[in-house]
């Protein structure tokens, strides 16, 4: 009897010893995705970040060039802005910043394309929107990946633990208008603030889930429609 209790404690310790590695083995394993995903993100930001800014000193340049005649005081005060409050660790902040400074910028474009002078300016402004593009195209992927991988079970309790944080995209494009992008991040910050889901029509009875389940309850009818905010963050 002895000998029987002795090879089921053996087994029962054996067995432990097996899950307790197989789950050491895939914290591991899912820490180290995230970290390099995590390390990919943080490169590719610290490059938006800088092009940005070379941008930014560009349209700076640009705004007093003397003899032009446009009318830039928008623009100037959008630039002295977001030279002023840009900061890296601050991706929404950033956003508002670049927003408004691209929106006061395309208002005053056309007075600037008029003049001969400016073409080769405007020329390298264009290009490197479109390298910006490209680059917050890249970005938000891997904040995509990023933050599929940290939602996923257990992925997300290793995650916490460890100081990870589901990332904020950066839905701008760079010398095109962001109006509609814009405009919904409004109604979402609304929605967050007041649980009004203003110019966002739903059928009657949606349970509006929003990210980590909780639930605003429309009315009692049984048809459900789910948000995810991480579409717009």
């Amino acid at each position: 009897m002895k000998k029987i209790v002795y090879i089921l404690l053996i087994i029962v310790a054996t067995f432990a010893i097996i899950c307790f590695s197989i789950f050491y083995l895939f914290k591991r394993s899912a820490l180290k995705q995230l970290e390099e995903k995590n390390s990919a993100i943080e490169l590719i930001w610290t490059s938006l970040y800088q092009k940005s800014t070379k941008r930014l000193l560009d349209l700076d340049s640009l705004s007093v060039v003397n003899g032009i005649n446009c009318k830039v005081d928008s623009l100037v005060i959008a630039i002295l802005n977001n030279k002023k409050e840009r900061n890296i660790k601050d991706v929404e902040a950033l956003w508002l910043l670049e927003y408004n400074t691209n929106k006061q910028y395309l208002k005053v474009e056309p007075c600037y394309a008029e003049k001969a002078t400016l073409k080769e300016r405007l020329k390298s402004l264009q290009d490197n929107a479109v390298e910006l593009n490209e680059i917050v195209e890249q970005y938000n992927t891997y904040v995509s990946e990023f933050n599929l991988n940290y939602s996923t079970f257990p992925n997300f309790i290793f995650a916490k633990k460890a100081g990870f944080k589901r990332k904020k995209k950066f839905d701008l494009k760079f010398g095109m208008d962001n109006e509609a992008t814009y405009i919904e991040k409004k109604k979402i910050e609304k929605w967050i603030e007041t649980g009004e889901l203003t110019g966002l029509p739903l059928p009657c009875g949606s349970d509006v889930t929003k990210e980590e389940n909780v639930i605003l309850k429309a009315s009692t009818c049984k048809t459900k429609v789910r948000i995810t905010m991480s579409v717009i963050s």
